[in-house]
C-alpha cells in the first residue's frame, strides 16, 4: 500500500499528502482541509507515517473521512481504526467501496459545516467534489480532474471514465463554480487561478 512520509501545507486550513503506489503505477494524492470548528477531513486518504499522522495535531483531530468516490477508499479503514472516524460518501460509491459508509452524500450537503457536496458523475461511481467557499475558495476533486505530469490538469482520460458523455457534463458544471485553489486525488494542487484553469479546458469539450 502506497505510503506517504510527510504532508505538506498547501494553504490556509489545507494539507496534502502523496507517494507512488507501483499498483496502480500512478501517483495518489490525499488532502485534508479544516471544517468550520478546525478539525481536520480527510479526503481519500492513503496511509501517512505515523510521526506525521502524529502531527496533525490533537487539538484538531482529524474529524471524518470523505471518499471522492467508490475507487478511493485507499487507507480510509486504518484512518477510521486509529481516531475512530467516519465514513462519508455517496450512496453509489457506498455501493462500490468495500467499505461501511456511515453517512451517504448528496448533492448540497455540507460537510463539517463548510464543505459543500456536489455531485460530478461521469468518472468513478458516486463521484463528488467538495468547495470551500471563503476568500480564497478551495475545490478538491476526486478522479474527474488530474493535474500528473503526463497528463497536466486534464479531465480524466476517456478510457478510465465510466461514461464520457457524463464527466464531460461534470466538467462543464465545475467550470460555473467560484474557485481559485484546486486539489487533486491525482496530482500537484493549483494553488491560485484554478478556476480560470478548468474553463480553459471547455474549449477542448466542444
Amino acid at each position: 500500500m502506497a505510503t506517504a512520509d510527510d504532508f505538506d501545507f498547501v494553504g490556509e486550513g489545507w494539507i496534502m499528502w502523496r507517494a507512488y503506489d507501483q499498483a496502480v503505477r500512478t501517483e495518489l494524492t490525499s488532502n485534508a482541509v479544516r471544517g468550520s470548528s478546525g478539525e481536520w477531513i480527510l479526503i481519500d486518504p492513503i496511509a501517512l507515517a505515523p510521526a506525521a499522522r502524529a502531527a496533525l495535531g490533537p487539538a484538531h483531530p482529524p474529524a471524518a473521512i470523505v471518499l471522492t468516490n467508490g475507487n478511493h477508499v485507499r487507507a480510509a479503514e486504518s484512518w477510521r481504526r486509529e481516531f475512530r472516524l467516519p465514513v462519508f460518501a455517496h450512496l453509489d460509491a457506498a455501493a462500490d467501496a468495500p467499505v461501511v459508509v456511515d453517512r451517504v452524500l448528496q448533492e448540497g450537503d455540507l460537510v463539517a459545516g463548510n464543505l459543500r457536496v456536489l455531485e460530478m458523475p461521469g468518472a468513478g461511481a458516486g463521484e463528488i467534489a467538495l468547495l470551500r467557499g471563503d476568500a480564497h475558495p478551495l475545490m478538491v476533486v476526486g478522479d474527474l480532474l488530474v493535474n500528473l505530469e503526463s497528463h497536466p490538469c486534464q479531465i480524466l482520460p476517456a478510457k478510465y471514465c465510466r461514461e464520457v458523455k457524463s464527466a464531460r457534463a461534470s466538467v462543464r458544471r465545475l467550470a460555473t463554480e467560484r474557485f481559485d485553489a484546486l486539489g487533486f486525488a491525482h496530482g500537484d494542487p493549483i494553488r491560485t487561478g484554478a478556476g480560470a484553469r478548468v474553463t480553459g479546458l471547455l474549449d477542448a469539450l466542444r
